[in-house]
C-alpha cells in the first residue's frame, strides 16, 4: 500500500452530495485541493461550502465478512467496487443528514439521519451485489470512494471497518489507517512532476492561485520559490497571492516537491499583471443612524486606507459639513464615517470625495459624490417595512381582552388567564426612552405571571413553513432569582408539535422542530429587556441577541413541521398541548413567513435602541474628469488642461510597471509651452 489515500477538495455551495458531484468542477475533474492523508478521514471544521472525494484503493486484512461505517456533516455517499476497477463501485452506505466527528453508530440528537443508511449491513439502499454482507479476500485491493458535502457550520468526514470476526466499532474509534489504504491515479516511486504551475495574466488587484502535480509514491512535501528565493510558509500542493499589486508582474514562481525516494523542481511561472487604472467610486449609502452623525458607505472596490481614512476627503451638503473619523473596515471596501455635525433628515443630502485611493494608488475623480435621503422611523416602522404576517405590540389597555394583531394575515388574537379573572392585560411599560430610543415614551408590553397568563394568536402562522423569522423583546421575571419557579419548558412564542420555542430552561432558550433544533444560552440579568430572533431559512437555524449571532445550525428542509395547534405567546401550550407560562414582559413580537436577512435583523434592533432611520441611496456623479488638448507651433508644443488645476507630469515610456511619472519643473502655466525634444515623451495631468 502508499499508507494513503487520494482527498479532493471542490469548492462549491449546495451543501447536497449531487451538489458537488453536478459542478462543473467535479465533471470536469478540476479540485480546488489534492492532499494524501494517512487515515481515511478528512479534517474537522475545515470549511464552509465544500465538496470532498476520496478515491484510491483498501486492501483486505484477512478474508471474510466486512462492515464499513461513515460519519460525516453534512451528507455523504461510500462506494466500494467488487475489485479494483471504479466502474464497478457499489453504493454501500450513505450519511443521509449529519453526525459529529467519528460517530459511527450513533448521531446527534439534533440530527435527523437513517442511522441504519450509516453502515453497509443495514443499509436499505445497498448496491452490493450480496446486499449488506460484503466478503473481501487476504490481500486483495479493491476500488473504494467516498464523496462528502460541506454546508454552513461544523463539518466533517471519516470512514471505518470491521474487520471479519471483530467486535463492531465504538464511537471515536479510529478510521481506517493509511496501512491499508493506497492512492488512486498515481505511480509508486520517485515523485515527478505531472501538472506544472501556471496562471493566465491576472487583473490588479484580482487573486492568484498556482498549483502543481505530481505523481510518485506519497505523501508528498512542497517549498515554492519566488524569483529563486523560498517563500516562508509556503508549503503546500498551491501557493496563492490573496492580492496581486502591479509589482508583482513578472515575478517567476517555482516548486520542489519531494518524496521519501526522491525530488523534483517544477518550471518557473512567471506571473502577468495587468494595472489597475480605473479610479474607485462610492456604490451605495448603507446605514444612517439615530443620531445622524454616523454614516456608512460602500465602495466597488478594495481601498487605500490612508487615503480612505482622511477626514477632509469627505465632505457632506447641505451644511458643508466635514468628517470628524473615518474608519475603513476589515472587507477595504465599507466605510464609517463620523461627523461633528447631524446630518440633515427628510432631504437629499450629497457626500462629495476627493482625495481618496484605490489599493492601486488611483484617485476618485474629483468631486465624485453620492447622494442619500434618510428618514427617521420608529421600531414598529422597521418592522412593518419588513412585511410580518403577525405582528403584536401589546398597546392594549389593563384588562383587554383582545389583542392586536397588526400584521398583514390572520385577525386579532386573545388575552387567556388559565385561572379566571378575565383578560390578563396589564399594559404595564415596555421598552421605553431614554434607553430604548425607537420606541414611545408611553411603550406598554404584555405582562405573564406565570401561573396562567398567555395569548392565543387563534392561527397555526408556523403551519408548514419553508422557513419564517420570529423575533420580539423579552424581559424575564425571575429566571436568575428563582429559577426553580420560573421552571423549564417555558413558551416564548411559537406551535406545539410544529415549532416549539422558549426557554427549555432557565439558561436557554430553545428552538425545536420535528427537523432541526436550536439550543442558546441566555444569562442575562432579570428584568431587563433584549431584543431576539431566531431565522429559519430552509437550510439553517439562527439565533440572534440585540442583533448579533449567537448560534446556528445547518440541514436542509423544504417544511419544518405542522400541527393542529395555533401558535400561543407566554403559555397556553407551546413546548406541550398546554402550560409552559412564562414570567415576565413580552413585547413586539412579529412572525414572517420568510427568512428576513441578518442585516435587517441588526437594524430593527438599532432602531428600537437608538432610533431607527430608512436610508435611500442615490445617484453617484462622477465628474468629466480632465481634457488635455495639445497642438503644436514649431518645435514647441501648447498644452492645455480643463478644468483648471492639477500637476502637469511626464514619462519616457508606458510599458514599466508601475509607470514612472515625473512633474514638470518648474511647474508650467496653464496653457503650457514645452520645448520638442529628441526622444519620446508622454504628457498627463494628475488632480489632485
Amino acid at each position: 500500500t502508499d499508507g494513503a489515500i487520494e482527498r479532493r477538495v471542490f469548492f462549491v455551495a449546495g451543501g447536497t452530495v449531487a451538489a458537488i458531484t453536478n459542478s462543473a468542477k467535479f465533471t470536469n475533474n478540476q479540485p480546488d485541493q489534492v492532499t494524501y492523508p494517512t487515515l481515511f478521514e478528512g479534517p474537522v471544521n475545515f470549511a464552509d461550502n465544500y465538496g470532498t472525494q476520496f478515491r484510491g484503493y483498501v486492501t483486505a486484512q484477512a478474508s471474510g465478512n466486512y462492515v464499513f461505517f461513515i460519519c460525516s456533516a453534512d451528507p455523504s455517499e461510500l462506494y466500494l467496487s467488487t475489485d479494483e476497477n471504479p466502474a464497478n463501485k457499489k453504493l454501500i452506505a450513505t450519511e443521509t443528514a449529519w453526525s459529529n466527528t467519528r460517530q459511527w453508530i450513533d448521531t446527534d440528537p439534533a440530527s435527523t439521519t437513517d442511522i441504519t443508511a450509516k453502515r453497509s449491513d443495514q443499509f436499505a439502499g445497498s448496491q452490493w451485489p450480496t446486499p449488506n454482507v460484503i466478503t473481501l479476500t487476504s490481500g486483495n485491493r479493491y476500488y473504494v470512494e467516498a464523496i462528502h458535502a460541506a454546508g454552513v457550520g461544523g463539518d466533517n468526514i471519516a470512514v471505518t471497518w470491521q474487520l471479519p470476526g471483530a467486535l463492531e466499532p465504538v464511537d471515536g474509534d479510529s478510521p481506517i489507517p493509511g496501512r491499508y489504504l493506497s492512492a488512486f491515479g498515481i505511480t509508486s516511486g520517485p515523485v515527478t512532476i505531472t501538472t506544472q504551475p501556471g496562471s493566465p495574466p491576472v487583473q490588479e488587484p484580482g487573486s492568484v492561485t498556482f498549483t502543481v502535480g505530481s505523481s510518485g509514491s506519497p505523501p508528498y512535501t512542497y517549498q515554492w520559490f519566488r524569483d529563486g528565493t523560498a517563500i516562508p510558509g509556503a508549503t503546500g500542493q498551491s501557493y496563492s497571492i490573496a492580492l496581486v499589486r502591479s509589482s508583482d508582474d513578472g515575478a517567476r514562481f517555482k516548486v520542489t516537491v519531494a518524496n521519501a525516494f526522491s525530488s523534483a523542481t517544477s518550471s518557473e511561472a512567471t506571473l502577468t499583471v495587468i494595472p489597475d487604472r480605473t479610479p474607485p467610486r462610492p456604490v451605495q449609502i448603507l446605514l444612517v443612524d439615530g443620531t445622524f452623525k454616523v454614516i456608512t458607505m460602500t465602495y466597488n472596490e478594495s481601498m487605500d486606507k490612508a487615503s480612505t481614512e482622511t477626514v477632509q476627503n469627505y465632505v457632506f451638503t447641505p451644511g458643508n459639513i466635514v468628517a470628524t473619523n473615518v474608519t475603513l473596515d476589515a472587507t477595504l471596501t465599507n466605510v464609517t464615517i463620523m461627523t461633528g455635525s447631524a446630518l440633515t433628515p427628510n432631504v437629499t443630502n450629497t457626500l462629495t470625495l476627493n482625495g481618496v485611493k484605490d489599493e492601486a494608488g488611483n484617485a476618485v475623480v474629483p468631486n465624485t459624490s453620492i447622494q442619500f435621503v434618510f428618514n427617521p422611523v420608529t421600531y414598529a416602522a422597521n418592522i412593518l417595512f419588513d412585511g410580518p404576517i403577525a405582528y403584536y405590540r401589546f398597546e392594549e389597555a389593563a384588562a383587554a381582552t383582545v389583542a392586536t394583531n397588526s400584521g398583514s394575515t390572520g385577525g386579532n388574537g386573545l388575552f387567556v388567564s388559565d385561572i379566571g379573572g378575565g383578560g390578563p392585560a396589564k399594559a404595564d411599560p415596555g421598552p421605553r426612552p431614554p434607553a430604548f430610543v425607537g420606541f414611545d415614551a408611553n411603550n406598554r408590553a404584555a405582562t405573564f405571571d406565570g401561573q396562567g397568563d398567555w395569548v392565543n394568536t387563534q392561527n397555526p402562522f408556523l403551519q408548514d413553513r419553508g422557513a419564517f423569522t420570529l423575533e420580539y423583546w423579552v424581559a424575564p421575571a425571575n429566571r436568575v432569582s428563582d429559577p426553580t419557579t420560573f421552571g423549564t419548558r417555558i413558551g416564548i412564542v411559537g406551535q406545539n408539535d410544529a415549532v416549539e420555542y422558549g426557554f427549555i430552561d432557565a439558561n436557554t432558550i430553545q428552538i425545536w422542530t420535528p427537523v432541526d433544533n436550536l439550543n442558546t444560552a441566555y444569562s442575562f440579568p432579570d428584568n431587563e429587556w433584549h431584543h431576539v430572533a431566531t431565522i429559519a431559512s430552509g437550510t439553517s437555524l439562527r439565533t440572534y441577541y440585540d442583533g448579533v449571532l449567537q448560534a446556528s445550525t445547518s440541514v436542509t428542509t423544504m417544511d419544518y413541521g405542522a400541527s393542529s395547534f395555533n401558535v400561543n405567546i407566554g403559555g397556553g401550550g407551546v413546548f406541550d398541548g398546554s402550560g409552559n407560562y412564562f414570567t415576565g414582559k413580552i413585547d413586539e413580537v412579529a412572525i414572517f413567513d420568510k427568512a428576513i436577512p441578518a442585516a435587517r435583523v441588526a437594524a430593527h434592533y438599532t432602531a428600537g435602541k437608538s432610533g431607527g432611520v430608512l436610508v435611500t441611496s442615490g445617484a453617484v456623479t462622477v465628474p468629466a474628469g480632465i481634457t488635455l488638448s495639445v497642438s503644436r507651433s514649431g518645435n514647441n508644443l501648447n498644452i492645455s488642461w480643463t478644468p483648471a488645476g492639477g500637476t502637469l507630469q511626464f514619462a519616457t515610456a508606458l510599458n514599466g510597471t508601475p509607470i514612472q511619472w515625473n512633474n514638470v519643473v518648474p511647474a508650467p502655466a496653464n496653457p503650457a509651452t514645452i520645448a520638442i525634444g529628441t526622444d519620446n515623451t508622454f504628457y498627463r495631468v494628475q488632480n489632485p
